[in-house]
């Protein structure tokens, strides 16, 4: 897993609802949930009395679509959990370090 931080986009523009990001890890936790990670990202994390922010994350050149249903910060590393919809019978996907996503927020402040 790369130990560089997330780039926190909503820093920069608080009322950004899309961005372009880029795929640095995936896995699927002990929990069942899969955990994406991104060399950025305009979804805020639960923390402080505020819950995560909740959306989609699409895969550029895919109808494969990531619904976003929790995101938690550590140590400066964001982690988008959620579920892939539209994987067309695949049991397991396999991502590629380095692949395009287009992320897209729907509820922020998890309302």
């Amino acid at each position: 897993m790369d130990k560089n931080p997330t780039k926190l986009d909503y820093y920069d523009d608080m009322w950004m609802l899309q961005s372009t990001a880029t795929l640095l890890s995936h896995f699927k936790g002990d929990d069942g949930r899969h955990a994406l990670i991104l060399d950025r990202t305009i979804f805020y994390p639960q923390g402080g009395g505020q819950p995560a922010d909740t959306g989609f994350i699409c895969i550029e050149g895919s109808d494969i679509k990531f619904v976003v249903h929790d995101v938690r910060s550590k140590d400066g590393i964001v982690f988008h959990y959620g579920d892939f919809e539209n994987l067309g019978g695949e049991v397991e996907l396999t991502l590629e370090k380095g692949k395009g996503f287009h992320c897209l927020l729907m509820n922020p402040g998890g309302n």
